[in-house]
């Protein structure tokens, strides 16, 4: 199950026995831009480099990320002409 507001489950759905784990889900740090982007585009480290510069540090979520650079996966200098639209709040 996921949440976005763990204070507002009833007690009883997050007990031990029926969710055992809880794990909360961060936004990017610099260095998981730069290995995101690194999965997408092997080899391209000076530009992995310049567009983690680019994206505020714990503002931007790995889906977010993902989807940048899924959109423009066949062009790398496009992932980072277009960073912009990362810092959008739509998703």
């Amino acid at each position: 199950m996921t949440t976005n507001h763990i204070e507002r489950l009833d007690p009883a759905l997050i007990r031990p026995g029926r969710c055992d784990i809880q794990i909360e889900l961060k936004n990017a740090t610099m260095s998981m831009v730069e290995r995101l982007f690194l999965k997408f585009f092997p080899g391209e480290e000076k530009k992995a480099n310049e567009f983690a510069k680019k994206i505020p540090e714990s503002k931007i979520s790995m889906a977010k990320l993902q989807g940048h650079f899924l959109k423009y996966r066949n062009d790398v200098n496009q992932v980072l002409a277009h960073f912009k639209e990362t810092l959008t709040q739509e998703q």
